[in-house]
């Protein structure tokens, strides 16, 4: 049976010993996180990158950001936390948990801390697979009535002209969404993310959601 293929750029190979010497092999190497997103689903490999959406804000898990991409990063077997800017290095396996894909982690290394990256501005209707991961920030009204989708959250749609997005807001986040009217404009930062058929942005905490003048 066929299988899917390893990214042995980051696998270790086991030590080779003859009886004249021992060559050792360096350790793995770090992919970059748009690498493994373009793997196929079910590759292992080693990612590192910052903290953008801490533990806890939506589930047991987080999303990670390097300079060429971001990837959720499903909860760890023993429950371990992380906060917003911590640096980290995770070792797991590619999944796609409803067509979002993310990483399930065996092993992650905290490195120290960094910066956040600054959310990338993008129209409502441009967000799409090439943004999946990353920390966006989008601005429009809000074109209906929001849903109440409890005990998971509310939704509501944001649309610049450019076209329609789904805005989903966890329960867990904190997020106080019934001043929100429609008609009203906003701008949201958050996780660019998708759940089934549906692109969305995940806004993280109440201060990722801020009123907007009409124009």
């Amino acid at each position: 049976m066929r299988t899917l293929p390893i990214l042995t750029a980051a696998l270790a190979l086991a030590p080779v010993t003859t009886c004249v010497n021992t060559k050792r092999v360096p350790p793995p190497r770090s992919l970059a996180i748009q690498q493994i997103r373009q793997a196929p689903v079910g590759s292992s490999g080693s990612v590192a990158g910052v903290v953008t959406v801490a533990s806890g804000t939506f589930d047991g898990g987080f999303a990670v950001q390097d300079a060429t991409g971001g990837i959720y990063v499903t909860a760890p077997a023993d429950s371990s936390r992380y906060a917003a800017g911590t640096l980290v290095s995770i070792t797991g396996t590619t999944s796609n948990p409803q067509n979002q894909l993310a990483i399930d982690p065996g092993s992650i290394q905290v490195l120290g801390n960094a910066e956040l990256p600054s959310p990338r501005l993008i129209r409502t209707g441009r967000v799409k697979e090439g943004s999946e991961g990353l920390l966006i920030q989008v601005r429009g009204r809000v074109t209906g009535e929001v849903l109440d989708d409890r005990p998971w959250g509310w939704k509501l749609m944001l649309d610049d002209g450019s076209g329609a997005l789904l805005v989903f807001v966890d329960a867990q986040s904190g997020i106080d969404v019934s001043a929100i009217r429609p008609g009203q404009w906003l701008q949201v930062t958050g996780y660019s993310g998708q759940y089934e058929q549906h692109r969305e942005i995940l806004p993280r905490t109440p201060s990722d959601l801020h009123p907007l003048p009409r124009p």
